[in-house]
C-alpha cells in the first residue's frame, strides 16, 4: 500500500508529468520518484499480462457504461446544452463500439456487407418453415442445409 504521498507522485507521472516537476513538487530528487514509480509498477499487473480478449471486453463494458451515464444525464438535465452534450458524447461512444468491433473481426469494416448475412438469414428462415409445415424427412432437410452451408 502506497503511502499518500508515493500515491501522489505515482499518480503525477501517471499524469505524464516529468521527473522534474514531480520531483520539485514533492520535495524529493527525480531518482527518488523514478524509484517510487518502480516499486510501484512492480506490485502492479501491467496490460501485458492479460489476455487480449478481456482487455478489449473491459473497454466495450466502460463504453457500455458510459453510455448508459450519458443517456441518464441527457434524460434528467434541465440543461438543452447538457442534453445535447451527453448525446454527442453518447454517440461518440457508440462509434468508439463500432470500430473496436471492426478492427476485432466482429463486425465488418463495411457494414452494407451486413445486408447479404440478413438475407441469408431471412432466407434460412422461410426454408425452416417449409420444411415443418411439409413435415419433410430429415435426410432432406440434411442435404438442404448441407447445400445452402458455404462450410460444405
Amino acid at each position: 500500500m502506497l503511502i499518500p504521498r508515493n500515491a501522489e507522485i505515482v499518480q503525477a507521472r501517471i499524469r505524464r508529468l516529468s521527473w522534474t516537476t514531480i520531483a520539485n513538487t514533492y520535495g524529493v530528487s527525480e531518482r527518488q520518484c523514478q524509484q517510487i514509480v518502480h516499486d510501484y509498477r512492480a506490485t502492479q499487473p501491467t496490460l501485458r499480462d492479460h489476455d487480449p480478449l478481456e482487455i478489449v471486453d473491459d473497454i466495450l463494458e466502460g463504453l457500455e457504461g458510459a453510455i448508459e451515464e450519458l443517456a441518464v444525464v441527457s434524460h434528467t438535465t434541465a440543461s438543452d446544452q447538457v442534453r445535447v452534450s451527453a448525446i454527442n458524447a453518447k454517440l461518440a461512444a457508440q462509434k468508439q463500439i463500432v470500430a473496436i468491433l471492426q478492427t476485432v473481426g466482429v463486425l465488418p469494416n463495411d457494414l452494407g456487407s451486413l445486408r447479404m448475412e440478413v438475407d441469408a438469414r431471412m432466407t434460412a428462415d422461410r426454408v425452416m418453415t417449409v420444411i415443418e409445415q411439409f413435415d419433410l424427412p430429415e435426410v432432406v432437410t440434411d442435404a438442404m442445409i448441407a447445400a445452402l452451408d458455404p462450410e460444405h
